[in-house]
């Protein structure tokens, strides 16, 4: 399914999987807006690469490892929205009740909208 993505985007999952937070940064826009919904709900709302890179080497801080998988996209113009898979490992205090480790599964979507060839927007929704 990747092949079918847009080149910007195809290097922002393969940089998000292997969490290079420089190498994801190369391909947004400097004014970026990334959203997070939950259902309806709006949990993170960020914008411009500094305070992007904040919240995504947070986000790397508590994963071991992380994978998305596009399942489905379609491309209109300058938007983008995928169906993404999504699996991450949780680094999680060890305790006598778990291992340390939480795995975690979940479906998605994502809207990416292209600005000269960066990515200007993201809303990720699951």
């Amino acid at each position: 399914m990747s092949d079918k993505l847009p080149q910007v985007i195809r290097e922002y999952i393969h940089a998000y999987n292997a969490m290079d937070v420089d190498r994801m940064l190369d391909c947004l826009a400097e004014d970026i807006h990334f959203v997070n919904l939950v259902g309806e709900e709006e949990t993170v709302s960020v914008r411009g690469k500094v305070a992007f890179r904040n919240l995504a080497e947070m986000a790397c801080g508590k994963m071991l490892a992380r994978q998305q998988t596009v399942t489905h996209a379609i491309t209109v113009d300058r938007i983008t929205l995928a169906e993404i898979d999504y699996t991450a490992s949780l680094a999680l205090p060890a305790s006598d009740t778990n291992t340390g480790i939480e795995t975690i599964s979940l479906k998605g979507a994502s809207l990416f909208e292209i600005e000269d060839g960066l990515i200007l927007r993201l809303i990720d929704q699951s």
